[in-house]
C-alpha cells in the first residue's frame, strides 16, 4: 500500500479493501469527518446481505470502530496525506497493517467514524464463505490478538 500512497496526488488518502463499495457521497463525508478535527477517519461497517449474523457482526465491528478507534480497511480508513507521511506511513506487513496503523493513529488524535456506511458485499467475504461466519469471526480475531502483540513489542 505505501507503494500506491507514493503514487498518489492527493491531499486526504483512502484505504479500501477491494471488495467494498463506497458510499455516493463518500467525498463530502471524508471532508466533513476530517473537517472535525479527527486525525483520521472511517466509514461505518454494513455487510450487503439478509443474514442476522451480518447485523452482529456491523454492531461489533462498529462499537470497536467507536469505542477502542480501531477501524479497519473494510471501513475506508482515511486521512491527510500529509499525517501519513508524518507518521511514516503504513508497515510493510503481509497482513493487519491497517490495525496496527490504526493504532498509531488514535496515539495522534482522535479517529472519527463517518456517519454513512460502505457496503461489503456478502459474497466478498471469501473467508465467510469457506469457513462460515462464527470461525471466520474467531479467525480474525485471533490475527487481531497476533497483530497487538507484534505492535507491542515494536
Amino acid at each position: 500500500m505505501n507503494a500506491g500512497t507514493a503514487l498518489a496526488r492527493g491531499e486526504v488518502l483512502l484505504f479500501l479493501h477491494a471488495d467494498t463499495r463506497l458510499p455516493p457521497i463518500f467525498r463530502e463525508e471524508i471532508n466533513a469527518t476530517l473537517a472535525t478535527g479527527a486525525i483520521a477517519g472511517a466509514f461505518r461497517f454494513q455487510i450487503d446481505g439478509p443474514r442476522r449474523l451480518y447485523r452482529w457482526i456491523e454492531w461489533g465491528t462498529n462499537l470497536r470502530s467507536r469505542r477502542l478507534q480501531l477501524p479497519y480497511g473494510d471501513q475506508g480508513l482515511f486521512l491527510s496525506a500529509s499525517d501519513f507521511y508524518r507518521l511514516s506511513g503504513l508497515k510493510n506487513w503481509p497482513l493487519m497493517e491497517d490495525f496496527e496503523f490504526a493504532r498509531r493513529l488514535k496515539r495522534e488524535g482522535p479517529i472519527a467514524i463517518a456517519p454513512q456506511q460502505p457496503r461489503l458485499p456478502p459474497g466478498a467475504g471469501k473467508m465467510w464463505a469457506l469457513s462460515g461466519i462464527p470461525c471466520s469471526t474467531r479467525c480474525v480475531s485471533r490475527c487481531t490478538c497476533v497483530g497487538r502483540a507484534s505492535t507491542q513489542t515494536q
